[in-house]
């Protein structure tokens, strides 16, 4: 009798096994059936293949493009990827290249049309560019896209100091005919995932959804790395914050970095003028809210005018500094975007004194 009741138990126990082996199975299929079907919705949030591949064409030598939401879906499509890296407007004789940060990348059709029709404008502003990206990206337009302007307009930001000494000193290098490579960031080489410009856990979720798995499996590798993995083995690794990119301007510039700092301006001016087939050179500078509140006792304006003083080209470089008085009566605090740590500009001001000083110089600088 005991032996009897000993193989019905085993026989429960297998008919259980097998039970609980097929549900499984059959959820893992659910699963898959599920995956399957959302994996186009999922892939076409992300990247084509194309557009990888040309951002890391050039990244690998600028650091990092404009924001990839900018482009439309159509754009991409197609290939027409251009606009991550410029704009032209208009369609005269005299070329124009206006570079910088995110106050570069701001400059649209309608703030320029006050420039006379025999220009043509290329933007190339992307948002945290300084100097030594910007040499970088001259390399690009003229090698790569045939831009070669005759004016060049390089917006310096009060920020530009802070990036350069924390975001590209270490990925910075510059060759003996002067040119100058900023190299991405990358996990592989210690840059933390979270760092606004690091593309590295991008283009692997790309490789994961591009390869030949079954489309769970890419789809949990996805969540399993982007929102388990690095979290945990990132938690430690630094990366530069607002406090690091504002500090130089607060005081805390040592002598070394004010003198490595004016070095990427200089290295920027003889790029421009071996490069290009540049005329004029223009930096325009412009001040923060806390430059106003006395916080901010570092003005980028004066380390641009160190470099203007050892450059052999100085006579071909202006620099136009706005400042508080420039404005007179119509200056505000109402001037910068609400709570903006970065000081930008609203529109009607972008469009103001800030545009109006560039519309100014180049017509009277345009010579045709």
């Amino acid at each position: 009798m005991l032996l009897y009741r000993e193989k019905i138990m085993t026989k429960e126990r297998k008919l259980k096994l097998l039970a609980t082996l097929i549900t499984m199975i059959i959820i893992i299929v659910a699963l898959q059936i599920v995956a399957k079907l959302a994996f186009p919705i999922v892939r076409v949030k992300y990247p084509s293949r194309d557009l990888v591949t040309f951002y890391k064409k050039y990244s690998v030598k600028v650091n990092h493009l404009r924001n990839l939401r900018i482009l439309s879906k159509e754009n991409e499509l197609q290939g027409q990827f251009t606009s991550l890296i410029y704009r032209q407007l208009k369609g005269g004789k005299t070329k124009v290249l206006i570079q910088g940060d995110s106050w570069a990348e701001q400059f649209s059709s309608a703030e320029l049309s006050g420039l006379k029709d025999d220009f043509t404008v290329t933007l190339s502003g992307v948002t945290s560019y300084a100097p030594s990206p910007m040499a970088a990206q001259l390399d690009i337009l003229v090698d790569e896209f045939g831009i070669k302007p005759e004016l060049v307009v390089a917006t310096i930001d009060q920020t530009d100091i802070g990036d350069e000494l924390c975001r590209y000193r270490s990925k910075r290098s510059i060759d003996s005919a002067g040119q100058v490579t900023v190299a991405p960031f990358d996990i592989e080489k210690g840059d933390r995932y979270t760092e606004p410009y690091n593309s590295t856990a991008l283009w692997e979720a790309v490789d994961i959804l591009d390869s030949e798995s079954l489309s769970l499996t890419k789809l949990l590798k996805v969540v399993w790395k982007n929102n388990i993995l690095y979290p945990i083995t990132h938690a430690s690794r630094k990366k530069c914050r607002w406090g690091d990119i504002s500090e130089p301007l607060t005081g805390h510039l040592s002598a070394e970095d004010r003198a490595y700092f004016v070095k990427t301006v200089d290295d920027y001016i003889k790029r421009v003028f071996h490069k290009t087939d540049a005329r004029r050179l223009l930096f325009l500078t412009h001040f923060h809210k806390k430059h106003i509140s006395g916080e901010y006792t570092v003005n980028v304006s004066n380390l641009i005018e160190e470099a203007l003083k050892n450059t052999p080209y100085n006579n071909k470089v202006d620099h136009i500094n706005i400042t508080k008085e420039n404005y007179g009566e119509l200056y505000s605090n109402s001037i910068f975007k609400e709570g903006d740590h970065a000081s930008h500009l609203v529109t009607s001001a972008h469009a103001g004194i800030y545009t109006n000083s560039i519309i100014d110089w180049l017509n009277s600088n345009n010579i045709r």
